[in-house]
């Protein structure tokens, strides 16, 4: 699918911009709080230090009141709230997956690596049930009685390997060493493991682009909101990541206007405008922490991202011409405050 197709139904659209690539724009005028765009994950996976209480399948946090989550009983290397949600996802983890992930050695890993080092495992997964699924239609094409259940993709959001490889990599802007880094201690491992465990032969390169897509794309999912007894406002803590394609064309701003959200404890992100926006405008989010120093947070855009940060609110700061931004009409504070009570904010 043509990735200009992808946002059909939704008042955006992508265009390509001369100097800063993909960008999403408005197509009419849009008010704060009004829905943008609603999104599934290609692939992902929780975080190594939540991967018990968070559902592999369907995202859903343990809380108090649910028993203890189900273990795969092969590799215990990840959970599920039901034995449905265990079922509808082993067509993917029992693909290769499971195997790795058990003899995986997590001592030789930080948290962080390690949950990194398995999404990649999870996109090669989601590539091969891919596959399958083409063998199996060819092989219906000359043979009866194919089971219609098989081959099913676990929370299919219609685009395919292809789509998501139309994402950035940025492997030629990254550091070398950091390269050379991950393609010594994750790529060489998960091809030597593929390899042992199911006799794949995965190539390097492919490896080390998908790691690094991963990298460039993924948004990390928070918790849900719990009141914390420091401050006043609402905290959660990370169940994970995922790469949602349709949403990777959102360029950043340091002083966005798009929100993004998990609806209902799940994996489906929801976008939101966080003000006014007219028919043209570009659409952008923040990919890091906004309340952070004009220096930190360019820092941290060059560090993760590989870019100096221009955006309107950085140039301004250098400028020495910002001034924060007013305070939200009373009826659009209140707008949010309902939203923010449903929905569950990504960082």
């Amino acid at each position: 699918m043509e990735f200009k197709e992808w946002h059909e139904g939704y008042p955006v659209k992508v265009n390509v911009h001369p100097v800063k690539g993909r960008q999403m724009i408005a197509t009419r005028d849009i008010k704060a709080t009004e829905p943008l765009l609603s999104d599934s994950p290609y692939c992902w996976i929780i975080d190594e230090a939540a991967k018990d209480i968070v559902c592999q399948n369907c995202f859903l946090e343990k809380d108090e009141g649910l028993s203890d989550f189900i273990p795969c009983e092969n590799c215990k290397q990840v959970y599920y709230c039901s034995e449905e949600c265990r079922d509808i996802d082993s067509a993917q983890h029992c693909i290769d997956e499971c195997e790795i992930f058990k003899n995986l050695e997590p001592e030789e890993y930080s948290a962080a690596i390690l949950t990194e080092l398995k999404l990649l495992v999870r996109t090669l997964s989601r590539k091969s049930v891919e596959i399958q699924i083409e063998n199996q239609k060819e092989e219906g094409e000359e043979g009866e009685g194919e089971d219609e259940d098989e081959g099913v993709i676990p929370n299919d959001n219609g685009l395919r390997y292809a789509d998501y490889c139309s994402l950035v990599s940025n492997r030629e802007n990254f550091p070398k060493d950091t390269v050379e880094s991950l393609e010594y201690w994750i790529c060489d491992y998960v091809r030597r493991l593929g390899e042992w465990v199911g006799g794949r032969k995965e190539d390097n390169i492919e490896l080390l682009d998908i790691l690094l897509r991963n990298r460039c794309n993924a948004f990390y999912i928070q918790g849900r909101f719990r009141e914390s007894p420091d401050t006043a406002n609402l905290v959660g803590t990370s169940r994970g990541c995922g790469i949602y394609v349709r949403n990777s064309f959102f360029n950043h701003s340091c002083a966005p206007n798009v929100n993004y959200w998990v609806v209902d404890n799940s994996l489906k992100v929801e976008c939101t405008a966080s003000n006014d926006v007219k028919e043209g405008d570009e659409l952008c989010i923040s990919y890091i922490d906004t309340t952070q120093s004009l220096e930190d947070r360019r820092a941290k855009l060059l560090e993760s991202y590989l870019f100096k940060c221009d955006c309107t609110r950085c140039t301004k700061q250098e400028a020495g011409d910002w001034t924060t931004t007013k305070k939200p009409k009373k009826k659009q504070r209140q707008r949010q405050k309902e939203t923010k009570k449903k929905k569950i904010l990504i960082g």
